[in-house]
Formats: C-alpha cells, structure tokens, sequence
C-alpha cells in the first residue's frame, strides 16, 4: 500500500439523531443536519405499537436560500405514514421532488430508519440499552428482522 496523500478537507456535514420516549405509547424522533449552510432540524412523533407517524414538524435555522423554508410545512404531511417496508419512498413523495427538500428527506429517512431499530428494541419489551445488550447476536437479529428485512447485509433474507 502507498503512502495516504495529506488531504485538505473542503466540506464537513454532520447528521445526528436522538430518540426519546414521550409517553408509554409514544417515542419522538429529532434528527439535524449542520454544515457551512445549514442548520436543519427535523423531528417526528410516532405511536410505538402501531409504528404510524402521528406528527411532523421542522426548523431551518441556517439554509442558503430564504424559500428553502418554504417547504417546512410539508413535515406536516407525513403523519399517517407507517414506520414499515416502503417508508423511504414514502417520505420521498411527501417531502421531496421540485416542491420539497431534499435535506428535509434525508433527516426525515435518517429518521425512520433510528426508529424502525428503537420500535423493534420496544416490540421486544427491552426498553433499556443493558436489557438488549444481553441478548445474543442472533436474538438481535432475530428481533429487528421485522422492521429491517433487507436493509443491510445483516438482515438479508435469503433468496432475496
């Protein structure tokens, strides 16, 4: 292998995500993006056992044009979406295309993609980090697959 050139970083964007539990039914979303030109938060609340969407809402503190917070209410419109097989698209047709944003569908896919995990922890009665860290690899796995089926190379489905 060669030597690694010395690189002088042009860019950096960083994408966080926290979850944290409203209620005994609910769990909240909140996922940000920040750059040189964006501050971005984006969160949504979701009704654990049905995994449906019951709000959304969004902040621009930082965007470079002032009609990109022209598509803030369109986080609105993802409530009675369903944290299940198609979400991406989903959240892509609500917030995205030329009418949308596509920062918005990013945080908002980052988003879904925390939950489904969180939701399966939750389905599975562990609603402690200790409690699901006790679990074998394959109890896991065993217990995300509904929600991750095919996601990644973990919860491949044979024959898919």
């Amino acid at each position: 292998m060669g030597e690694i050139p010395e690189l002088k970083e042009l860019y950096q964007r960083n994408i966080n995500v926290t979850v944290e539990r409203l209620d005994d039914k609910h769990i909240v979303i909140h996922s940000s993006l920040l750059d040189l030109d964006h501050s971005i938060r984006f969160s949504m609340e979701i009704h654990a056992a049905s995994r449906t969407i019951v709000s959304g809402w969004a902040q621009m503190v930082r965007v470079p044009f002032r009609k990109c917070r022209e598509t803030l209410h369109l986080a609105e419109g993802i409530a009675g979406l369903v944290i299940e097989r198609g979400i991406t698209r989903n959240l892509a047709n609500v917030l995205g295309h030329n009418t949308g944003c596509m920062h918005l569908v990013e945080l908002a896919v980052t988003a879904a993609r925390m939950a489904a995990g969180v939701l399966a922890e939750l389905s599975g009665g562990l609603v402690n980090r200790e409690k699901f860290e006790a679990l074998s690899e394959q109890e896991r796995i065993d217990l995300g697959m509904p929600f991750l089926q095919n996601t990644c190379l973990v919860f491949k489905v044979d024959g898919d």
